[in-house]
């Protein structure tokens, strides 16, 4: 059990009261004040998972766990003993429940296996809408009920209302005429004793009919309630009673209601407190820049890059501690001032903050031990009223220490054996460490004794550590570096601060020859590693220039890569958009091919005439050229028996052509492509297998056509995904010309569901083009809204 003198001297207090600023109850800010550092392991790692979850709950979903409400705790018991209800408390349990299904939905509703800790704790949560929606609609505020809170209240507070208003009308016939207002002190009506009254002249007292209700301080007014209205005062006043008694019932009829789920309400009040608690520490952990820890039970220690929660970020230095797992106790020395206190009670403190659930303001990674007790004896504690001095009041602490460490403890002990005579104090420090490896207690120590920087040399269960000092500026850094004892460098920190160089000197002269030669050889060893740090950054900082100018190189590579792929991409859509305009142009070359073949007198000229504006057709996106090995050819052995009227295959363009003069002494021919002529060499000609062999040459024979395709089929559906809009209704149109040209009757288009952009564009488009009759979004099983259907003219 760690005491409270303890947490003190570490600042776990101001810990919590940091903490408690980000909670919405007050009742989690009182509860946040009393939490105290667990040594159950498994509690600690159930609060570190648990906190981790809850980060990930507010960060990646931005659920906010609670709505504020007061403090229900009076409310619940009332009814629970069926004492009812005031209307303030009514509101306080409707809130309570609404704030416990907000916080319920919000993360029950959150599909993650990387939460079932806080959905745990949020199934502990139950609501009661209907409930907490009766009181909201019957509650006004704290002190009022609406209207319509039962029939009874309605009907009660009109006739309220009118009762008020012919009063108010009758009253006002006193004031503004019938001949009493010349009796009156003021124009104006007013309430004593909850009755309405008019202040007439005290010596006009009798000429006023009615009951004297109160006079004035200076006895020149008296209020008197004149005859004409008690009548309605008293109906008025009877009103108000009703009005009062129905309030009354309602209010029961809730309180019978609300006693039925008290336990249920307090357990949801419990529950919202450990959420609220729980949205406190991941708010303050994420302000202090905090990284969850791994946690152990065997006294290890591995803090990296540590920064002390309670100095400002600005000016704290990070501070790395390894302690528990190659040696038992760590030695810390160095320049007064130099941040060696600062350090063993950032270690403790880290200590305590995660045995209370705490993530820790240090690198990720981080290891720290669940101790069973943490003891330490840090600061000057002279007590004036018990006649203790420095030195007694530190014997006095490390007694019980010594008293209770065991290897489960972790000892925290600042300036050893110091307070009295350097010599006795120097081995009385060393005797407190053997104790301390005799019980394997983990410690850490600062010192200023060489016999205690010399310990590490005999015994390797202890570490030296120190704190760095810069022997340029005088001044400390503030870094911890472990492996190295260091000097204490008082009469360098006193000359950097300005003490007269002759008490400098002295001081220098008088030191014995044996610490002379031991700080000399820690100052050239801080040097020698200094330079070396020095040499070390400067390679680092080359090496670091190196790979920026590798990650520009890479990252110049990448722009030119995107920019290629950009104008690719835009030419792609340039070339969809020629493609449509051809297509547009083939629709047009079809529509003449068509009436030329449905002419009732059918030529074989005609028949060419079609043939060569279908060859004009060219949609090379969904059609591919002819190709050589697609169509049946056969080398021309003789070209003599080439005749006019042969079908050849010309390979340089990769068409079929028909053959309309020859010239056997030039070795070419001309031939007939579409509408146009061409002079080609034998050697580019091949003789084909009769391409109109469905073709009767004959004048009244009716004359069909059929375009060769490539050897793409035609399924009667496209995929539109992972287009942009204008881009998807340029392969759709396309899409459509071809289905009508195979004569399909429905299409399915596959475009996603997504945000919904794509569908709707898609949509549109059917809407308007001219060949679609209707569309529909598949069925259950079809796809749903991720498919459209649609019947071609």
């Amino acid at each position: 059990m760690i005491t409270d003198k303890t947490l003190k001297i570490l600042e776990y207090d101001k810990i919590l009261n940091l903490l408690k600023d980000y909670c919405i109850l007050e009742k989690s800010k009182q509860k946040i004040l009393n939490i105290k550092p667990s040594n159950d392991i498994n509690e600690v790692q159930y609060m570190l998972d648990i906190l981790e979850q809850t980060g990930f709950v507010l960060n990646e979903y931005l659920v906010s766990f609670i709505e504020y409400y007061d403090e229900p705790e009076i409310a619940i018991k009332k009814c629970s003993i069926n004492n009812v209800l005031s209307i303030k408390e009514l509101l306080i349990i409707a809130k309570l429940l609404r704030s416990s299904r907000i916080a319920k939905t919000s993360i029950s509703d959150i599909e993650s296996k990387k939460i079932d800790l806080i959905k745990g704790l949020a199934n502990n949560l139950n609501f009661d809408l209907s409930l907490e929606n009766d009181i909201f609609s019957c509650v006004k505020n704290d002190l009022e009920l609406n209207d319509n809170a039962s029939f009874e209240l309605s009907s009660i507070r009109k006739k309220i209302r009118k009762t008020n208003q012919e009063i108010k009308d009758k009253l006002d016939g006193f004031t503004k005429g019938n001949g009493v207002n010349k009796y009156l002190q003021e124009n104006i009506v007013t309430l004593r004793n909850d009755r309405y009254v008019i202040p007439v002249k005290q010596e006009h007292r009798s000429k006023v009919q009615g009951l004297l209700h109160d006079i004035s301080t200076s006895k020149q007014t008296v209020y008197i309630e004149p005859i004409e209205i008690v009548e309605l005062n008293n109906n008025l006043r009877a009103l108000e009673i009703e009005e009062k008694e129905e309030i009354e019932k309602i209010l029961k009829d809730f309180t019978v209601k609300i006693s039925k789920i008290a336990d249920i309400l307090k357990q949801n009040n419990e529950t919202l407190i450990e959420l609220d608690i729980l949205n406190a520490k991941s708010v303050f952990c994420s302000k202090i820049r905090a990284n969850k820890q791994i946690i152990n039970k065997n006294g290890i220690i591995n803090i990296s890059e540590g920064r002390h929660p309670l100095i400002d970020e600005k000016t704290v230095v990070k501070v790395s501690v390894k302690l528990g797992e190659d040696y038992q106790i760590l030695i810390v020395t160095g320049s007064n001032t130099g941040g060696k206190t600062v350090t063993l009670k950032m270690v403790g403190l880290f200590c305590v903050m995660s045995m209370a659930g705490l993530f820790l303001p240090c690198a990720s990674g981080s290891i720290m031990s669940v101790f069973d007790n943490v003891f330490c004896d840090i600061g000057d504690e002279q007590s004036i009223e018990n006649s203790l001095s420095t030195f007694s009041s530190h014997i006095k602490n490390i007694r019980y220490i010594t008293d209770n460490a065991d290897s489960n403890s972790l000892v925290l002990l600042d300036e050893v054996g110091a307070g009295t005579d350097p010599e006795e104090g120097s081995v009385l420090a060393e005797s407190i460490v053997n104790y301390l490896l005799k019980v394997n207690a983990k410690s850490i120590l600062t010192t200023h004794y060489r016999s205690l920087k010399e310990y590490p040399y005999r015994d390797k269960r202890t570490m030296n550590a120190k704190m760095e000092f810069d022997y340029n500026t005088l001044k400390p850094t503030f870094k911890l570096i472990l492996g190295d004892a260091g000097s204490s460098n008082a009469l360098s920190v006193a000359e950097g601060l300005g003490l007269n160089k002759d008490i400098i000197n002295y001081a220098k002269n008088s030191l014995s020859k044996e610490k002379r030669q031991f700080d000399n050889i820690i100052k050239e060893a801080e040097k020698s590693r200094q330079e070396y740090l020095s040499k070390n950054i400067e390679l680092e900082n080359a090496l670091k220039k190196q790979t920026e100018l590798l990650k520009e190189i890479e990252k110049n590579k990448e722009a030119i890569k995107r920019d290629f792929e950009r104008s690719a991409n835009n030419a792609k859509i340039k070339a969809k958009q020629i493609i449509n305009e051809a297509r547009e142009e083939a629709e047009d070359l079809l529509k003449e091919i068509k009436s030329k073949l449905d002419s009732e007198n059918l030529t074989y000229k005609d028949y060419i005439d079609a043939s060569g504006l279908k060859n004009r057709i060219s949609l090379k996106d969904e059609y591919e050229p002819i190709q050589e090995e697609k169509i049946k050819t056969y080398d021309i052995s003789d070209f003599a028996k080439l005749k006019v009227g042969d079908n050849v295959y010309i390979t340089t363009i990769g068409k079929i052509a028909t053959v309309k003069k020859i010239n056997l002494s030039k070795k070419e021919c001309i031939v007939l492509s579409g509408n146009i002529e061409i002079n080609v060499s034998f050697a580019n000609i091949k003789l084909a297998d009769n391409f109109f062999e469905n073709i009767k040459k004959k004048e009244n024979e009716i004359v069909k056509i059929v375009k060769v395709f490539s050897n793409k089929s035609f399924g009667g559906e496209i995929k539109l995904l992972g287009l942009n809009v204008d881009e998807a209704l340029l392969e759709l149109d396309a899409f459509i010309s071809d289905a009508i040209m195979q004569g399909v009757d429905e299409i399915k288009i596959i475009h996603g569901k997504g945000e919904g952009k794509l569908r709707k564009g898609v949509q549109n488009f059917l809407k308007k083009h001219p060949n679609i009759a209707e569309y529909r979004d598949g069925k259950y099983g079809e796809g749903e809204t991720g498919v459209t259907f649609a019947k071609l003219k």
